[in-house]
């Protein structure tokens, strides 16, 4: 008789924790969807119907900019590679099915590390024959890096010659990377399946 009212109590316990389990995923997507209907009403996330920034406001954040700059040493690969944390590189999941994107400033950053190693390994003679490397991807680097510079335009007036340090209003990009962070958190464990599922 007890042991009928141990695995009673255990079937009783393990339909509960599935339940408990379900209405929690149930929940989070609905909560999702709530908060992303609210920041984009007019977006379906389906084909061609999605925002072209990210959501939020982000203000202002000033920017030291130092010469010479030690931060990030051109042979430093671990200086380098935290610019690109959270480790997905920036990629993020909107919408109610979390359809993938890629954040322009982390694709920026990657690509000026990617020229960056390219560089320090030519320079060390880490590539046999540089002549025979793909020259793809750099282009493709430079171009992108070319294109966010001339759309931001940045009309800055630092000092020519100077030594000292110079302040820069920016966006602020610690924002963005806490909203980056976040986004990874909230879709943690939640598969892509149908995230990019086209209209009917």
């Amino acid at each position: 008789m007890q042991k009928k009212s141990y695995l009673t109590l255990i079937i009783v316990f393990l339909f509960a924790s599935v339940a408990i389990k379900t209405i929690a995923v149930m929940k989070f997507s609905y909560m999702i969807s709530k908060f992303l209907a609210a920041e984009y009403p007019h977006f379906a996330f389906v084909g061609g119907s999605v925002p072209q920034e990210l959501p939020g406001k982000y203000g202002a954040a000033t920017m030291e900019i130092k010469h010479p700059d030690t931060h990030y040493p051109l042979n430093d690969n671990d200086a380098w590679a935290v610019l690109l944390l959270p480790p997905d590189e920036g990629f993020i999941r909107l919408g109610p099915k979390g359809r993938p994107f890629a954040l322009s400033m982390y694709h920026q950053l990657h690509c000026l590390n990617a020229l960056r190693y390219a560089h320090v390994a030519a320079r060390l003679g880490l590539v046999a024959h540089p002549e025979d490397r793909d020259m793809y991807h750099d282009n493709h680097c430079l171009n992108y890096i070319r294109q966010g510079l001339l759309c931001r335009a940045d009309n800055s007036l630092p000092p020519i010659n100077s030594s000292a340090a110079t302040q820069y209003r920016c966006q602020d990009w610690t924002k963005v990377r806490n909203f980056v962070k976040q986004n990874r958190d909230d879709w943690d464990g939640v598969p892509l399946t149908h995230a990019w599922e086209e209209p009917d």
